[in-house]
């Protein structure tokens, strides 16, 4: 809080460099607004919302390095800023570094492991990088927390559905019959409970049906 009149003027300039920043952006002039944002942040490395500011124009100015070395600064200065992290994922995805991606996305759910939606990103990034086990665990354990979670019902059936195309055909031991029972119930189940959660998809229909079709 401003206590004398310097801290007054100096909030005020802050304020007046976000919102000059703020609106350049808003009109595509991104390069001024890159240039009155970085002086706040240059001041004001904690101000996440001056942070999150300058990430646009860098983005928009297609200056990725400079958004990534911005994130990773201010994320030391603000380790706990959920929403910056959420921006590294981004970030790193745009820049075609799945990995970092996923590694931002572990630290994310390790904040606030109470965090459905912190629990999905990171089944996401399992799932794209190709880890399907550590998928699937991870959307049960979102589920767990909110069971009425409509992507990761979604997704988990989608992967339950995918493992009973491959068993489906060549099932013919008593096992392999039983392990693709079990995995076409896990599907219908999932994907049953995303239908009640997204009424009118025609996509969770079509697996259901098909579903229905390898039983």
């Amino acid at each position: 809080m401003a206590t004398n009149a310097s801290d007054w003027m100096g909030a005020l300039n802050k304020e007046s460099l976000y919102y000059t920043g703020h609106c350049a952006n808003k009109i595509e002039d991104y390069r001024t607004a890159k240039n009155f944002l970085e002086k706040l942040v240059s001041v004001d490395p904690t101000n996440t919302k001056a942070v999150k500011e300058l990430l646009k124009s860098y983005r928009n100015l297609n200056e990725l390095n400079q958004a990534k070395i911005l994130l990773k600064s201010s994320l030391v200065q603000t380790p706990n800023e959920a929403s910056l992290w959420y921006e590294l994922i981004d970030l790193s995805a745009e820049m075609n570094e799945p990995e970092e991606s996923l590694k931002a996305a572990r630290t994310l759910s390790h904040l606030d492991a109470t965090n459905p939606e912190n629990l999905a990103y990171l089944a996401g990034f399992y799932n794209e990088t190709g880890d399907k086990d550590k998928a699937m665990s991870t959307y049960t354990d979102c589920l767990s927390l909110n069971a009425s979670h409509k992507e990761a019902n979604h997704n988990l059936g989608v992967l339950y559905y995918n493992d009973a195309l491959k068993l489906h055909g060549v099932a013919s031991s008593l096992a392999e019959i039983s392990s693709l029972e079990e995995v076409l119930i896990n599907a219908e189940l999932y994907l049953n409970k995303a239908k009640d959660l997204d009424l009118g998809n025609i996509e969770i229909d079509m697996l259901i049906n098909n579903i229905q079709k390898m039983k």
